[in-house]
Order: C-alpha cells, then sequence, then structure tokens
C-alpha cells in the first residue's frame, strides 16, 4: 500500500480529486462525493486535511458503519515528514491489512471498525452474490436478511436482468413533480368542478340524523386537510409497512419488502432509487384513491386527495433533498441529521421524513444527543 505525506494529500483538495487523512490512513474519497450523507460541501470544506477528529467528535461523529464503509476508499498511508509512518508503532506494517490491525482504528469497544465489518460482509457475500439480479438472489439471505439491509453499502445493485423492468425501479427526482403535479392540479380543478355541480355544496353521511353539509368554501382547508392527512400515512407506511420485519422462511416477502424498502436501506446513497418511480406507484396510488371515494362525497375526496397528493410531492422531495442536499437553514440541518441517524443508527426510530412530527405522539424520535452521527 503507497505511503504519502501530508503534503501529497494537501494537493488532492478538488471536488473531483479529492483525498482525505482518517488517522494514519489515506483516503481518495472522489468517487463518493457527490453521495456523501452529510452533504458534499462538508467533504469540499475539509479536502486535502485530516478529517479526524470531525468524525470522531462533535458535531459530525460518524457512526461505525460509516467509519466502516471509508475502508473501501483507502488508497494508502501517511508518513511524516521525515518519511515515517506516523503511528510509530506500525511503522514497518506492510499490507492495508496489516495497517488496521495496527493502528487503532476501533470503536468503543475496542473492536477493530475495518476488521470487524469485512468479517460480516464475506458471512453475507457467502449467503447472496449482490453482482447478480437481486430479485433472485435476495430470498437466499433467509434470517440474515435483515441484518444484511442495515449493512448499508455504497454499492448500487440491479434488481432484474431484463432493462425494461429494471428501467421501472428507478426514478430521477424531478420525475415526481412533472408526473403528480398535473394530477393534483386535474384533480383539484374537477373538485371545484364537481361543487359547482351540486349547487355548491355536499352532504356526507346524509344518513346519520341528516348528514354533515360540506360547502365548496371549504376547499382550502380540506386541501390542507389532504397535505395532513399524507403526513400521518407517510409515518404510519414507513414504520409499520416498510419496517414490517418478513418471515425468514419466505423469500416471497423478503424480495416484496427489499423492492419496497430494503434495498434503500442496503444502499441510501443510490440517487435513482430515492424516490418513488410513477409506474409501481400507480396501483397504491389507485388503492387509496378508491378508498377515499368510498368514504367521501366525490368532490370532498377529490379536494382531500389533491392535497394529499401534494403531501406526497413534498415528501418524496424533501427525502431525496436529505440524503443528497446541503440544508442552510437550521430546520433542514436538524432534519438531516435525524434521517442520517435513522439510517445508521437507529433503524427503528425516527420514521418521519418530511417531519418530525409524529414520531413525538408515537415516541420514535431519536435521543438527541451532544453527538450528531453521519
Amino acid at each position: 500500500m503507497h505511503r504519502f505525506t501530508e503534503e501529497e494529500v494537501a494537493r488532492h483538495d478538488s471536488e473531483a480529486d479529492l483525498w482525505i487523512i482518517y488517522r494514519d490512513g489515506v483516503y481518495d474519497v472522489s468517487p463518493f462525493v457527490r453521495r456523501h450523507p452529510g452533504g458534499w460541501k462538508v467533504l469540499a470544506e475539509n479536502a486535502g486535511s485530516d478529517v479526524t477528529d470531525q468524525m470522531t467528535g462533535d458535531p459530525h461523529r460518524h457512526s461505525q458503519v460509516a467509519l466502516s464503509m471509508l475502508k473501501e476508499y483507502q488508497i494508502g498511508t501517511l508518513l511524516t515528514k521525515d518519511g515515517d509512518a506516523r503511528n510509530g508503532d506500525a511503522k514497518n506494517r506492510g499490507s492495508g491489512e496489516d495497517y488496521t490491525k495496527a493502528n487503532g482504528q476501533a470503536n468503543g469497544n475496542g473492536v477493530n471498525h475495518f476488521s470487524e465489518y469485512a468479517a460480516v460482509k464475506k458471512k453475507y457475500d457467502d449467503l447472496v452474490n449482490a453482482n447478480h439480479p437481486m430479485f433472485w438472489e435476495i430470498g437466499k439471505l433467509g434470517k440474515f436478511y435483515i441484518d444484511w439491509i442495515f449493512t448499508p453499502e455504497d454499492k448500487d445493485l440491479r434488481f432484474f436482468s431484463s432493462n425494461f423492468l429494471e428501467s421501472f425501479t428507478v426514478c430521477q427526482w424531478y420525475i415526481i413533480p412533472l408526473f403528480w403535479l398535473p394530477f393534483v392540479s386535474l384533480v383539484l380543478y374537477k373538485s371545484h368542478s364537481n361543487f359547482v355541480f351540486s349547487g355548491g355544496h355536499e352532504v356526507w353521511m346524509p344518513g346519520l340524523a341528516g348528514g354533515i353539509s360540506i360547502s365548496m368554501w371549504s376547499m382550502p382547508l380540506l386541501f390542507l386537510f389532504g397535505i395532513f392527512v399524507w403526513s400521518f400515512a407517510e409515518y404510519i407506511i414507513h414504520r409499520w409497512v416498510f419496517h414490517l420485519r418478513p418471515p425468514h422462511w419466505s423469500r416471497v416477502l423478503i424480495t416484496l419488502h427489499f423492492l419496497f424498502h430494503g434495498q434503500h436501506h442496503k444502499n441510501p446513497m443510490n440517487k435513482n432509487r430515492l424516490v418513488f418511480p410513477p409506474v409501481p406507484a400507480m396501483p397504491i396510488a389507485l388503492s387509496i384513491w378508491l378508498i377515499g371515494i368510498a368514504l367521501l362525497p366525490l368532490a370532498t375526496a377529490q379536494c382531500v386527495l389533491s392535497g394529499a397528493a401534494l403531501g406526497y410531492v413534498i415528501y418524496d422531495l424533501i427525502h431525496y433533498y436529505l440524503h443528497h442536499g446541503s440544508p442552510a437553514t437550521n430546520y433542514f440541518k436538524d432534519l438531516k441529521n435525524h434521517h442520517i441517524k435513522h439510517h445508521y443508527v437507529y433503524h427503528e426510530l425516527g420514521f418521519g421524513i418530511s417531519s418530525k412530527l409524529w414520531d413525538y405522539p408515537f415516541g420514535t424520535v431519536i435521543p438527541t444527543e451532544s453527538s450528531k452521527i453521519e
């Protein structure tokens, strides 16, 4: 493994050629800059420098999983100005493996991050071939499936061998507003038209003491109520559907879980699988539409559902922003940190994405710590 001086590392300080020092290792994280969960600006600000203090202390303390993933980018070790290894007790190390053993890169329990991660990864690699389409592979994990998806990797996974089918599993973020906002506008327009056609009001549950009259003038409130309803649905779906653990003996349920959400935890940095593709979303949207129409009068349901659809668009865009944006406001900085902790540390907490609103009453707010984990 190559050895570099601090001066050599410092010359690699651009986004396209970005090296960092962590403890006594040198890492070329250029391919990772735009995928960094903490945002690219954090890496750009520390390009060519030693980031050990930032990664192990406040306010950017990294989890064990995050530190372990760093190993993939190691290109060498660090030398002093005199040409010696900076860590004297590892001066004569000859390989990357020897280096990490000699170097004190361990978690709080004295366990080496890199060695432990490599051992876990090898165990899973023996069960499933991540280089093959995952549709046929993922069910082989059985009882190890949950542990596998909660061991993130910076590696894009293919779902199907067919390019046609694979195209329905990826989506650019801007497709979401382009596809759904015309739908929101059309349904809102139809709601107004149906209110006018019905004389400016509808009656909900007419068989119950004459029913409840809903006026056309309540449309703004109904629309906002739809956004509020989505915020609750977002929490419910994320916690009790996406985080429902499939039985280890069912390859079908494991595969379905992986397609809908498990893949996102396994590879949270994949930009093309952060928002939900419209085609597979259509059956879900249709089911929600039919439920809404069955529960409410037509114009009322259309108004509420258009608000819920806008809430979904906002949620998907915020989700993308939390992974790949660099927030400037304290609100989104806090929300980003909250969501990153959900991925890398507290998998069973922090289910709110566009906000933490429902985490509070359901008791799933991620604990406030003096150290933020990225």
